[in-house]
């Protein structure tokens, strides 16, 4: 119940698109996903932090730092075989 209650789970581009390469508007939609997400994460302060997919890690590790006032500890990538 704690990790359901406590977990934060959404999309980095909360945009539909079938893949980010012909994501409409891409360049508007990744200015608009860091802007939320610079908003969200310094209020619920996450303590660990999973992302899927190159793209959305890569814009992760820039913007962790600047929006928690931090550096990240750790970076694991995973192969999830996909």
């Amino acid at each position: 119940d704690e990790l359901i209650t406590c977990s934060l789970v959404a999309n980095f581009i909360p945009f539909r698109s079938p893949s980010i390469s012909e994501l409409p508007r891409r360049a508007e939609s990744l200015r608009f996903a860091n802007g939320l997400w610079a908003r969200v994460l310094p209020r619920v302060e996450p303590s660990l932090v999973i992302c899927l997919g190159r793209d959305t890690e890569s814009a992760l590790l820039r913007l962790l730092p600047v929006a928690l006032a931090t550096e990240h500890r750790q970076v694991q990538a995973l192969d999830t075989g996909w």
